[in-house]
């Protein structure tokens, strides 16, 4: 079967990857360079959702981050290539007595993997973070090298005999009522099965209605020689990731719809951040800015992913909308859509 895919961020390039193992013929097209995206803009924090949330979205997910070193170890072994995955814990400082009752319910429900811990413990996981109300310790949050893991897929893609069209514009083709394939600058090409994985471009390529970008920013810093913290600290919606081996922490993230296709990064935004870091982690007052980046998450209906045949166009399917869980979930969500196009089988429905 010929199969071609726009799209070559993290489930563009895992949908390929699992297609060409399944003796697929794979085209991808890539209007820049792969994960140049959404994807490249991830801070590669893995946290599950809260064990109170159990809907089959949410049990997807968690299963999803259940099997990442699976994942892993299987892409390193198609790509020669390695991944850091480091399950570091993540810390979420509570800000208040009613959080703090939540929290306890998170962690009684959590079967031991969540657990309420004092200001003190706080404080030594965090780099010394002020918790007066505590923190929820959650033992399952992982954070992957994303670099390296687009790295790797697109190693891995290549190495199953995916070609792959960096810095190529492409567009559906029809003839007549019929969808045939692709249409680039150098002309067109048939295919059996289309797949759309274009990520917040998604919907400028086919009617995908409630598909929209939601920009996100992130900054990395210097990382304090004193009071370092041990794994991932989030306070709202910011969060600290640290990298001891690069000297660095990385700190996000925005989320800003309002923004459209606007993928610059923003000075207001970069003061926030950085504010918001000092903030919560005095060390981190005055260190070195490194780097500010932005990308635009794709954003599904109602936070979910579309994975479907499009009901009203043969041969063409969707895989957009994975918000913010695209880096924890691709792998499952390419093996999931390589079997729905080459044997049919049937999609997982959020509901």
């Amino acid at each position: 079967m010929r199969v071609m895919i726009i799209g070559g961020g993290v489930i563009g390039l895992s949908c390929a990857w699992h297609l060409a193992q399944k003796h697929a013929a794979v085209t991808l097209f890539e209007a820049r360079r792969c994960g140049q995206g959404a994807s490249h803009a991830a801070l590669g924090a893995l946290w599950p959702p809260s064990p109170l949330a159990t809907g089959p979205l949410q049990s997807w997910h968690r299963q999803c981050l259940h099997n990442y070193p699976e994942f892993l170890r299987q892409l390193a072994a198609a790509s020669r290539l390695s991944v850091a995955y480091r399950r570091l814990g993540r810390v979420e400082i509570l800000q208040s007595a009613a959080a703090a009752d939540r929290a306890a319910v998170e962690a009684q429900a959590s079967a031991r993997t969540m657990e309420v811990i004092a200001p003190p413990a706080v404080a030594a996981f965090a780099g010394g973070a002020a918790a007066p109300f505590g923190g929820l310790l959650c033992r399952d949050t992982a954070q992957v090298d994303v670099a390296q893991l687009i790295a790797a897929l697109h190693a891995a893609c290549l190495a199953a005999g995916v070609e792959i069209l960096e810095h190529t514009e492409a567009r559906l083709y029809h003839a007549g009522d019929q969808l045939r394939g692709v249409e680039t600058a150098a002309g067109r090409r048939d295919a059996d099965a289309l797949l759309l994985a274009a990520g917040a471009w998604s919907g400028t390529l086919a009617p995908l209605p409630g598909v929209r970008p939601a920009k996100g920013q992130g900054i990395a810093l210097a990382l304090p020689a004193a009071a370092q913290p041990r794994g991932i600290v989030k306070r709202g919606p910011i969060y600290i990731v640290p990298w001891p081996e690069r000297n660095e922490v990385l700190v996000g993230s925005t989320t800003e719809p309002a923004a459209g296709f606007a993928e610059e990064p923003t000075a207001d935004a970069r003061a926030m951040l950085a504010t918001a870091a000092a903030d919560l982690l005095p060390a981190l007052h005055g260190t070195t800015l490194l780097r500010h980046w932005a990308g635009l998450r794709p954003d599904g209906p109602r936070h979910r992913p579309i994975m479907a045949q499009a009901p009203d166009t043969p041969g063409l399917w969707l895989c957009t909308g994975h918000y913010k869980t695209g880096i924890g979930t691709c792998g499952d969500t390419g093996r999931r859509m390589a079997r729905a196009i080459l044997h049919g089988e049937e999609l997982p429905r959020w509901g």
